[in-house]
């Protein structure tokens, strides 16, 4: 492991703490490495916990010319996929670089930005919120289950979960990659990512096999849906009684 690499998964192994972002970002600038001035800026975005405005502009201007998986990676929702407020349970840590390489040009796609991101600091597990709300709070998809795995050694499982829906009688799913059910494993009503030119790294919420039913588009992106994950309400009146 680089020691690149050994900051990433401090900070990807804790979060909220703003101590190893500091610490990454003074080695960074030790060697004149923009990144450690989007690390410092996303730390002061993340305090003022602002999604619009003067701070968000200059995040977004620092990022520009950086490695979007590298900004991705240590970016939390809604930027990034580094989140705080949802885990993994039973996951492991994330898969090489030189991996998910090999695995696109074998299915020859281009795994989404934050796909890979996510890919690289966590590597399947379930979540600990695991149900999804959209911003108007008409959609709502959940319980969610096991994020895909994607072992180190031969990446199978990506691989085939790529290459089911490429071959499926359902166009619509030819450019989206299931990243994780939502009924319990059953693995019919899934959580997608698209990976086509006109769908690259929006998220669905699609039905596997040949059914006639279009995918749901969710949200823009993995880090917004990342960030739309709740924990289920608490039971109310008569529910109390179920």
């Amino acid at each position: 492991m680089t020691e690149d690499e050994a900051f990433i998964r401090t900070i990807v192994d804790s979060p909220g703490d703003d101590l190893p972002r500091l610490v990454y970002a003074d080695w960074l600038d030790e060697r004149n490495d923009p990144r450690g001035a989007y690390l410092r800026a996303e730390l002061e975005w993340a305090k003022a916990k602002q999604t619009t405005g003067f701070i968000v502009l200059r995040l977004n201007g620092l990022a520009e010319g950086l490695d979007p998986v590298w900004v991705a990676r240590v970016s939390r929702p809604p930027v990034g996929v580094c989140a705080d407020d949802v885990g993994f349970r039973e996951t492991s840590r994330g898969v090489s670089a030189e991996r998910l390489d090999a695995i696109e040009r074998a299915a020859e796609i281009k795994l989404p930005d934050q796909f890979r991101a996510l890919l690289q600091n966590w590597v399947g597990g379930d979540p600990t919120a695991f149900m999804f709300r959209s911003s108007d709070g008409v959609e709502r998809i959940g319980p969610l289950g096991r994020f895909i795995w994607c072992g180190e050694e031969s990446g199978f499982e990506l691989m085939m979960a790529i290459t089911r829906w490429q071959r499926s009688g359902n166009t619509a799913l030819h450019t989206m990659i299931p990243i994780c059910d939502t009924d319990g494993g059953a693995r019919f009503s899934l959580v997608a990512v698209g990976y086509g030119p006109d769908d690259y790294g929006v998220v669905y919420h699609a039905y596997d096999g040949t059914f006639a039913s279009e995918p749901t588009r969710i949200a823009d992106n993995l880090s917004s849906f990342l960030a739309s994950l709740t924990e289920p309400d608490p039971p109310t009146g008569d529910d109390l009684w179920d």
